[in-house]
């Protein structure tokens, strides 16, 4: 079986032919030059995010979830999580705002695209999905992990808990609009990309609740 099958939908990413079809990508020059125009709007919407300073509970919000997503789906999990590697340290360079570098970031970036991949990539897309896999990267991600690296960085862990508890308001309110403004975006960008060959042409154009 060629298991770099572009057309192929898996039901799970529990399986050897999902993660061989994966790495496959890895030798695709269309998906190689898709995921560098793709890394280059995370870093652009970082870049505009951080300038227009937009906060929620005095933490800043940011929207490279939003080319996160988007890579994930068409990349698949390998590429996406090499994708946000690459986007974290870029985007450090130019947005470091004096602080030093921390790996636990880019981590980050690499796990949220994991598990964006894990729910939207080669499979059937539904509203499901989309907020589950938003609500583990807000969570687990966002405040759990991110809260860790804060408290290592300003090295005060004793706080951990209080930066949890700050984090996870923020991030449940920001929840609804994120997945709203994701499928909003992949109910158009779905037919776009199998009309680029980008994507498999398997995948429904409609996105529904389950």
């Amino acid at each position: 079986m060629n298991v770099h099958c572009e057309e192929c939908l898996w039901n799970h990413p529990f399986s050897k032919t999902y993660w061989q079809d994966a790495f496959k990508g890895l030798k695709d020059i269309k998906k190689l030059v898709l995921a560098s125009i793709m890394i280059s709007m995370m870093i652009v919407v970082n870049i505009y995010g951080t300038a227009l300073n937009i906060e929620v509970l005095g933490s800043k919000v940011y929207f490279e979830f939003i080319p996160a997503a988007i890579c994930s789906m068409l990349m698949g999990p390998v590429i996406g999580m090499m994708a946000g590697a690459i986007s974290d340290i870029l985007g450090f360079m130019f947005l470091s705002g004096g602080y030093p570098f921390f790996f636990g970031y880019t981590l980050s970036a690499m796990m949220a695209s994991f598990v964006y991949a894990l729910f939207l990539y080669k499979t059937r897309i539904t509203i499901v999905k989309i907020l589950v896999a938003k609500l583990i990267v807000n969570i687990v991600i966002n405040v759990l992990m991110g809260s860790l690296w804060k408290a290592i960085m300003f090295n005060s862990i004793p706080l951990y808990w209080h930066y949890v508890g700050l984090s996870v308001i923020k991030n449940m309110i920001m929840l609804p609009f994120e997945v709203s403004i994701l499928y909003y975006l992949l109910k158009y960008l779905i037919p776009i990309s199998k009309a680029a060959n980008v994507m498999s042409l398997r995948v429904p154009d409609v996105i529904p609740l389950f």
